[in-house]
């Protein structure tokens, strides 16, 4: 098995989700930069850190390489779709607005303001987060095609 550390596992991960979420913050400063709001925000981005720290770790200890590398390469990918601003669309805009009206209905304006940024950061990215599981079974996809061929 190769060596690897969970540090590097942390990091890697702090940079690819910190580099996707770059454009949803920005779009939550616009909404509120009230502390209480950047706080929630931040809060959302730390568990989206973790859970992929966490499942990339875990493919790493089943030897899952295939898996691992795909997961890898679908949060670089997905972070590289934020260019699509430009053309005045964002699908990260449009996965917000899907939270924040979520939001509204379920709980119509009455929710402290933390639980709200935290609430719509986390719907947020659990929306981008099936965009990233597509784009990883595609991957795993390629790779393993990719292998057969070899063999």
């Amino acid at each position: 098995m190769q060596e690897i550390s969970l540090k590097k596992i942390i990091l890697f991960w702090t940079a690819v989700v910190l580099f996707n979420a770059v454009l949803c913050f920005a779009f939550g400063l616009m909404v509120s930069h009230d502390f209480l709001s950047i706080l929630g925000m931040i809060v959302g981005i730390g568990c989206f850190i973790a859970f992929y720290t966490f499942v990339d770790y875990k493919l790493w200890t089943k030897q899952k390489q295939l898996w691992r590398n795909a997961l890898r390469q679908s949060g670089l990918i997905r972070g590289c779709f934020q260019i699509s601003v430009l053309s005045h669309f964002s699908i990260e805009f449009f996965c917000g607005f899907l939270a924040l009206c979520l939001l509204e209905v379920l709980f119509g304006g009455n929710i402290p303001l933390f639980w709200h940024s935290l609430l719509a950061t986390l719907l947020t990215g659990a929306l981008l987060s099936v965009m990233l599981g597509i784009i990883c079974l595609i991957c795993f996809w390629i790779a393993k095609s990719a292998r057969k061929v070899k063999e």
